[in-house]
């Protein structure tokens, strides 16, 4: 019997983050072992994070909590997208291995997704800590203004994508259950996003344009930022930006979305940059590093600029008169 829920949590030398999250898992599950079970997915790590899953099966017993141990290091999105294409259920919730989690969220995700299973997407709003400063930004991150059933897939992800946070809002693995199936096509239309940092844009923009989006009012959990491996290195940082992001908005173009939601991901995602650039050599940093890349942003967003003045142009031309258009319709309906 397929279940409902597949839980995957990729994880790389973090044992005691992962315990911690199994521990909240063995709590939550209790009684919805028949609806969902949980599977570990091990970058081949080098700590004792399989005997932190086994302490845990013996609790929750193997068939709820499952392990997968890659035989080498294989990347985090890579591994990522390996417990998304191996999930056999309806949906499937990557969290990640830190990420603090609301009690009772479990509890509600399954009732969410028996109430309307054909959901392409449902996304948990968060708040933020900031490790670098010890702070909680109790902001939610998605907007709250979403009406509290299924609305337009397409519509809610663009505003999601488009708010404040930009991509970042729409890859934050804890807050995304998928749609098991759209997740799986969308890997398969695009096989190397996984090697892009932003590649589960792509996933989820997909999931949006086959089926409509829950987005919840309440924040049900809180994103860890500055703990990530990327960013804290510079050279992936800048890619993200001269890159990555980019590459993600034009393979959304393929998919219907607009080149100018892209133009507007990329500038605001350049612009929190730069805007918080302390000094020029960090403000050149994108140049420097991925020089092609960036000269390939400033053509688009130039041709983009160019595109919508056109577009702008062509709905100030008048079109058919009035009185033409409605004889037109009118002799139509007769001769039907």
């Amino acid at each position: 019997m397929t279940k409902l829920l597949s839980i995957t949590i990729p994880t790389y030398n973090r044992a005691p983050q992962l315990y911690i999250q199994l521990a909240w898992f063995a709590n939550e599950i209790e009684g919805f072992e028949d609806e969902c079970d949980i599977t570990v997915y091990d970058n081949c790590s080098t700590d004792h994070t399989q005997t932190v899953i086994q302490e845990w099966q013996q609790v929750m017993g193997e068939s709820t909590l499952r392990s997968v141990r890659n035989s080498e290091n294989i990347g985090g999105m890579r591994n990522l997208a390996l417990g998304l294409s191996e999930s056999k259920s309806r949906f499937t919730w990557t969290v990640g291995d830190d990420d603090p989690i609301d009690a009772g969220t479990l509890n509600f995700v399954l009732q969410t997704l028996r109430k309307y299973p054909d959901l392409g997407l449902l996304y948990l709003n968060y708040s933020a800590y900031y490790t670098t400063i010890d702070q909680v930004n109790p902001d939610p991150w998605f907007p709250t203004d979403f009406e509290q059933r299924p609305v337009a897939g397409k519509m809610a992800f663009q505003r999601c994508i488009e708010g404040h946070y930009t991509v970042g809002g729409v890859i934050f693995l804890t807050a995304t259950i998928f749609r098991t199936e759209f997740t799986q096509t969308a890997l398969q239309k695009w096989p190397e996003s996984v090697k892009n940092w932003g590649g589960m844009a792509f996933w989820t923009g997909y999931c949006a344009t086959q089926g409509d989006i829950f987005v919840t009012q309440d924040k049900y959990l809180v994103c860890v930022v500055g703990a990530s491996q990327w960013e804290q290195e510079k050279k992936i940082f800048t890619r993200s930006l001269a890159k990555d992001i980019p590459e993600v908005c034009w393979k959304l173009q393929e998919l219907g979305y607009s080149h100018q939601m892209s133009r507007r991901v990329i500038l605001k995602s350049l612009g929190s940059y730069f805007y918080w650039c302390n000094d020029l050599l960090a403000y050149l940093r994108p140049f420097k590093d991925w020089p092609l890349q960036m000269a390939a942003v400033g053509a688009f967003t130039l041709a983009s600029f160019g595109s919508s003045a056109l577009e702008a142009t062509r709905l100030k031309e008048p079109a058919e008169p009035l009185g033409r258009a409605i004889g037109y319709r009118v002799a139509s309906e007769r001769e039907q």
